[in-house]
């Protein structure tokens, strides 16, 4: 699968298949999307790759470990790793 953000600059590959998807209620999520949630998967940090504008990311981070990775060209939120994990 690929995708990208709404200013085309910012482009990525997963190369597994996604098999759930979850959604965030807290306060932070909420506030982040503008929503009622965000949507979110885990995949293997091995199985993703960013193709184009990486450099183009920026985080947010917040003392207690929240981190919000977005696109610095149109705002979009982006994947980020859990940590040191392996997984995205």
């Amino acid at each position: 699968m690929q995708g990208e953000y709404l200013c085309g600059n910012v482009k990525f590959e997963i190369k597994e298949e996604i098999r759930n998807f979850y959604q965030c209620h807290c306060s932070l999520c909420r506030k982040v999307t503008g929503s009622s949630s965000n949507t979110a998967t885990f995949v293997n940090a091995s199985a993703f790759r960013w193709i184009s504008g990486e450099s183009n990311i920026r985080s947010y981070n917040k003392p207690s470990g929240y981190q919000s990775d977005f696109c610095s060209v149109c705002g979009s939120l982006v994947p980020n790793s859990l940590r040191e994990s392996g997984i995205m």
